[in-house]
């Protein structure tokens, strides 16, 4: 959604087009996320100046799991730190979180959800 805020474009825009705003404040690449566009496959774009490339294409998960903006982005990071490139890593944690996502729970039935640590 804040792509489709900052550049002023519906959430089923372009990738590339959702990222040229991002781009343009000096941003080296935008990490469009699949899931505000509508549809039941979803996919997320890793874009930077050289082009737009696909992560992959997967179901939409169910349920309603906000705050896991957070999660993925941590993922990524994790990813990083490991030693995989940018547009890898994104790939990478866009897996992580779906293999995870039947595990995930909001303590209470409210609030944002809680995945479980993995085990060593």
């Amino acid at each position: 959604l804040e792509a489709t805020a900052f550049g002023g474009l519906a959430p089923d825009a372009d990738p590339a087009r959702l990222a040229e705003a991002f781009l343009e404040a000096g941003a080296r690449a935008v990490w469009i996320k699949g899931g505000h566009a509508s549809g039941e496959l979803l996919e997320d774009f890793w874009v930077d100046a050289r082009g737009a490339w696909g992560l992959g294409r997967h179901p939409r998960l169910s349920g309603d799991r906000r705050g896991t903006g957070c999660t993925v982005a941590s993922a990524w990071l994790g990813f990083r730190l490991r030693g995989l490139d940018e547009m890898e890593a994104a790939r990478k944690a866009s897996g992580w979180i779906q293999e995870r996502w039947a595990g995930a729970f909001t303590p209470g039935g409210a609030g944002r959800p809680v995945f479980a640590p993995e085990r060593a």
